[in-house]
């Protein structure tokens, strides 16, 4: 294994492709992806806390040998975006749905998620996501000692439609999906088959192997 984190473990999809998933007991709570480009590093969400962003990062540097260039939120969901601040020197986009959402929406939130975490104990369970009294007293323990610091990072991109991102190995493609309220994005390699979503009800994309976000 190229790197071992008590949040997540990476399974390798291709040369130079992984899928970071969230492990049980760890702080990631959504799963991951990283892609080396060739020239290029880039990074498909960044999982629900700073602790599990920054294990992401490490791992995306040791895996592709450089610094992440790009990260990619594939909508505005905290579990999705919260260890954003992981990735100082990278540019982040999303859609610009997804961008005012976590201006206007999240940042609101997060200052009454400072003062009780209990609603977002609640929105997470609404996504699916069902802890037994155990894990759920964990979580309340490691929410109080992670909001203080926790910091909604908004991207410094936006785009709409379909964008493409090259490098000297492979090229990926970022697409919106039409009419979603929420301004989520899925990440397609053509050429491997493979897509990163977000959200776990996905597009229709048969032909592909289908890495999903573990809710939304």
């Amino acid at each position: 294994m190229p790197y071992d984190s008590p949040h997540f473990r990476l399974e390798p999809l291709a040369q130079g492709v992984y899928a970071a998933l969230a492990k049980p007991e760890g702080w990631a709570w959504s799963n991951a992806g990283i892609i080396d480009l060739g020239g290029y590093t880039l990074v498909f969400d960044t999982f629900f806390s700073p602790a599990a962003g920054e294990d992401l990062r490490r791992a995306a540097e040791i895996v592709t040998g450089r610094t992440v260039t790009w990260v990619v939120n594939s909508g505005y969901s905290l579990l999705h975006i919260g260890g954003n601040q992981a990735f100082p020197n990278a540019t982040i986009l999303s859609t610009p749905t997804a961008r005012q959402l976590m201006t206007d929406r999240l940042c609101a939130l997060m200052q009454v998620w400072r003062k009780n975490p209990t609603p977002l104990l609640e929105e997470v369970r609404r996504d699916g996501y069902a802890f037994s009294d155990e894990e759920q007293a964990a979580l309340d323990r490691n929410l109080l000692e992670m909001l203080p610091g926790l910091h909604v990072t908004t991207p410094e991109q936006t785009f709409s439609g379909p964008t493409a991102l090259h490098g000297s190995l492979r090229s990926v493609e970022l697409r919106t999906l039409e009419d979603d309220p929420a301004g989520r994005c899925i990440l397609t390699l053509e050429d491997e088959g493979i897509l990163f979503c977000g959200s776990a009800r996905l597009p229709e994309q048969r032909t592909m192997r289908a890495i999903p976000g573990r809710g939304f």
